[in-house]
C-alpha cells in the first residue's frame, strides 16, 4: 500500500520541477473558475474540488486555510494551524475526521506528517501520503483512530503559500483504486499553481489572512454581498435582516480587515494592497 520510507522534502521538491504540458480541460478549468464573481468563491472552490476529484479518481476532496499563530520550539506544528475547511462532500463523517485532527493537534500532538507538512512551508508542494509516510506513521495509534472514521488507500496534498504566514491546502483522498501516480501529481499540482489568486479570494473570505479575527459565519455572507454591487439596504433585504443589524457586521468585517470603506476592501478582493 505505501512505501516504509519517507523521501526527503528535496526529493519530493525535486520531482514538483519535471515539466508538464497543460492539456486543454484544464485552461478550459482556469476559465471557468474566472468567470465565477466574488460572491460566489465558495461554489467556484467547489466546482475546482469537483473536477479534480473526477480527474484524479478521488472520492473526497477539502480545502484548507492555515495560519501561523506564532513558533515555538515545544510546538511540534511551528505555531500552524488549520482555521478553516470547505468538503466537496460536506458530511458528518469527514467533519468528524477533521474534529478528530483538530483535537490531537490542539493537544498538543503534532504527528509525524504534520511536521514534514509545515518543514516546507513557504513553498508550493505537492506530494501523496503514499511518498511520505513511514511504517512509524502507518502503525501509530493516532493513523489507527483517524483511519477508524473513514478508511483511505492514499491522500495527495498540494499546498499553496499565500504569503508568509497563512497557506492554502487541497487535499484528494481515495477509498479504493489504489495510489495516486506520478500523472495524478502533475495534473493536481499544475492545475492548482496556476491559481494562486483563489486560495487568496478564499482565505479572504473565511478573513484569514489579512483580518485581526476569522470572520462568522454571518459575516461570510454579508462580506460575499459587499464585494458586489448591491446596497447595504439591499444587503440585509437579501439576506432577511434588520438594516442596523447588517450594518453592525459591515463595520465588524472593516474592523477585521482593518480598512475603513468599501473600497478599501474591495481593494483586498482586487489584489491591490500589499499581501
Amino acid at each position: 500500500m505505501h512505501s516504509q520510507g519517507q523521501r526527503s522534502l528535496e526529493q519530493i521538491q525535486g520531482l514538483n520541477k519535471v515539466s508538464f504540458q497543460i492539456p486543454d480541460k484544464v485552461s478550459h478549468l482556469w476559465d471557468e473558475l474566472a468567470d465565477f464573481p466574488a460572491s460566489e468563491t465558495e461554489a467556484c472552490v467547489r466546482h475546482l474540488l469537483d473536477k479534480l476529484a473526477q480527474w484524479t479518481g478521488s472520492s473526497q476532496a477539502y480545502w484548507l486555510g492555515t495560519v501561523r499563530m506564532g513558533s515555538a520550539e515545544s510546538d511540534g506544528s511551528n505555531g500552524w494551524r488549520p482555521s478553516a475547511v470547505h468538503f466537496l462532500h460536506d458530511d458528518a463523517t469527514s467533519m468528524s475526521q477533521y474534529k478528530f485532527g483538530m483535537r490531537m493537534l490542539e493537544s498538543g500532538n503534532a504527528t509525524e506528517m504534520i511536521r514534514f507538512h509545515v518543514q516546507g512551508a513557504g513553498k508550493f508542494r505537492c506530494h501523496t501520503l503514499a511518498e511520505v509516510a513511514t511504517s512509524s506513521y502507518l502503525t501509530s495509534d493516532w493513523y489507527r483512530e483517524y483511519q477508524a472514521i473513514r478508511s483511505y488507500q492514499d491522500v495527495l496534498y498540494v499546498i499553496i503559500p499565500i504569503n508568509r504566514d497563512s497557506e492554502s491546502y487541497y487535499v484528494f483522498s481515495r477509498e479504493s483504486g489504489g495510489n495516486y501516480d506520478e500523472d495524478d501529481k502533475k495534473l493536481a499540482a499544475n492545475t492548482l499553481k496556476g491559481l494562486k489568486w483563489l486560495s487568496r479570494r478564499m482565505m479572504l473570505h473565511h478573513g484569514l489572512m489579512l483580518a485581526d479575527k476569522a470572520l462568522t459565519s454571518t459575516e461570510r455572507k454579508v462580506l460575499a454581498l459587499l464585494v458586489t454591487d448591491l446596497s447595504e439596504k439591499q444587503i440585509a433585504e437579501k439576506l432577511g435582516k434588520k438594516a442596523d443589524t447588517t450594518h453592525h457586521h459591515v463595520k465588524s468585517i472593516y474592523r477585521k480587515f482593518s480598512v475603513k470603506s468599501r473600497a478599501a476592501l474591495m481593494s483586498l478582493w482586487l489584489g491591490v494592497s500589499n499581501e
